[in-house]
């Protein structure tokens, strides 16, 4: 009796210290790679502000409106600024989640003295869905592409959205920076920021 009793301890003792390794070891295994990232970023060239900043006024307003009615100022765009969750779902495959804005203003003058009467401003919201494919995961770089779809809503208007990053880059472990070269709707050229993985 007690022999059998000893070898039943010594035998829940070795598959408790079996379950204790293997919970040890997937635990560094789950630490090593991180499926969340929360991101911010910023491009210098956003689409709907930079289309409507070269758009022509062309408005006749008769001579009268021409003297006294109002002008147009310069306008100036707002960079895109965009906030992002991306959520791995296999080391190569990430849904990222992001919003942006970006915009433009201009101020307007009346009257026959030109004075400045308000400051117009022109927005965009963007929320967009982008599918990143990852063609290269290591520990401190990931190499990548994505293509989203989503929509726009440009003052006031709701406009569909699709954006490319045809390449993209982000260093770093913990904490990141990454880098993109694209186009679409949300922004040409660049766009690039940093984020915080866990």
């Amino acid at each position: 009796m007690k022999p059998s009793m000893t070898k039943i301890r010594k035998t829940l003792m070795t598959l408790v210290g079996l379950l204790a390794f293997c919970f040890a070891g997937h635990s560094q295994t789950g630490s090593q790679y991180k499926v969340h990232e929360i991101s911010v970023g910023v491009s210098p060239v956003p689409f709907w502000a930079s289309v409507m900043t070269d758009w022509e006024w062309n408005d006749d307003k008769g001579i009268i409106g021409n003297v006294y009615g109002e002008k147009h100022g310069k306008a100036r765009k707002v960079p895109m600024i965009s906030v992002a969750y991306n959520h791995y779902l296999k080391k190569w495959l990430s849904l990222n989640t992001r919003l942006s804005y970006s915009g433009q203003y201009s101020y307007i003058y009346s009257g026959a003295d030109s004075k400045r009467d308000r400051l117009d401003v022109s927005a965009s919201l963007t929320l967009m869905e982008m599918v990143n494919f990852t063609y290269l995961n290591k520990e401190n770089v990931r190499l990548y592409s994505s293509v989203g779809l989503g929509l726009s809503a440009y003052s006031g208007t709701l406009l569909p959205a699709i954006q490319l990053s045809y390449f993209g880059v982000s260093f770093g472990k913990k904490f990141f920076g990454f880098a993109e070269l694209g186009g679409g709707t949300e922004y040409f050229t660049v766009h690039g920021g940093l984020g915080y993985r866990f």
